[in-house]
């Protein structure tokens, strides 16, 4: 839960180009393995209960005549301990956004989460990929998002598509607001996971996430967030499962099998979630 206090920002932020994805992320910078990610910071204070949220306070606008139509849109936080809190959840819309009433509403409301626990039953995963700076950071091989159990048996795996056309980020500076050259990172909606699976696997051990790349061509990991989504209630039950920095973990950011076979994965440590209730 957040402190009841909540300053909001109005600072002109672009979009990516169609089939890409940003975060847009507000608040003080934090040093730490869960850190907020920077492709679009906007610094200061921010603090709100989650708890008495009602249905629409949350929504997603636009200023201006030019429509926008998301495809997915994700809101999360982080409590003091930097745990990860989902709040809302939409995806596969099909709206237009607009300040012009014949294309479309100015705004919509976002849709509130439920908070899952480790015993979650997962049915579908939302996953984000970033590439980092490096020239090299993109690859044209077969890339894949699994999970394990702690014995090593796979619980849940699916391809990434389209993963090659990821390019390496060349923004910085004041060139975070250049949306139109932000063509690093993707939204995946995974649902091929029949049976479900949970954070623990069935002896009640952390069940162990995985980023592949099968090939020589190398892949430069930015940032890697997962979550977890069981929709069999009201509304969506949203659990935290990865929330990885490669560099502020100090982990390899670089995942294939150029030398050898155990290279090709990248270990994505389950992240501490907290609840929005």
């Amino acid at each position: 839960m957040f402190e009841t206090r909540f300053t909001v920002f109005s600072e002109a932020r672009g979009f990516p180009p169609n089939n890409f994805a940003r975060v847009y992320s507000f608040g003080d910078p934090v040093v730490g393995p869960n850190m907020p990610l920077f492709s679009d910071q906007v610094a200061g204070t921010v603090s709100v209960d989650t708890a008495p949220l009602a249905t629409s306070s949350a929504r997603f606008a636009i200023h201006g005549p030019d429509l926008i139509r998301p495809l997915h849109l994700l809101l999360w936080g982080f409590d003091a301990a930097m745990a990860v809190v989902p709040i809302t959840l939409d995806a596969d819309l099909n709206v237009n956004v607009s300040e012009d009433p014949v294309e479309g509403p100015a705004s919509i409301p976002l849709t509130f989460v439920d908070s899952g626990d480790d015993s979650t039953p997962i049915d579908e995963v939302i996953l984000y990929v970033a590439l980092d700076k490096d020239p090299n950071a993109g690859t044209q091989q077969p890339a894949s998002f699994r999970v394990e159990d702690a014995d090593g048996a796979i619980l849940f795996e699916s391809d990434l598509e389209n993963f090659g056309e990821l390019v390496r980020d060349p923004r910085n500076g004041l060139g975070w607001r250049d949306a139109q050259s932000a063509q690093n990172a993707k939204i995946w909606r995974l649902m091929e996971t029949a049976p479900p699976f949970s954070r623990v696997d069935g002896h009640g051990r952390p069940v162990v996430a995985k980023l592949r790349v099968t090939g020589p061509d190398n892949a430069m990991i930015q940032a890697v967030v997962a979550f977890g989504v069981n929709r069999n209630g009201p509304r969506p039950v949203v659990v935290p499962l990865v929330h990885h920095l490669p560099s502020i973990a100090q982990t390899n950011p670089w995942v294939d099998t150029h030398q050898d076979a155990a290279g090709r994965d990248m270990p994505l440590p389950l992240c501490p979630t907290a609840s929005r209730q």
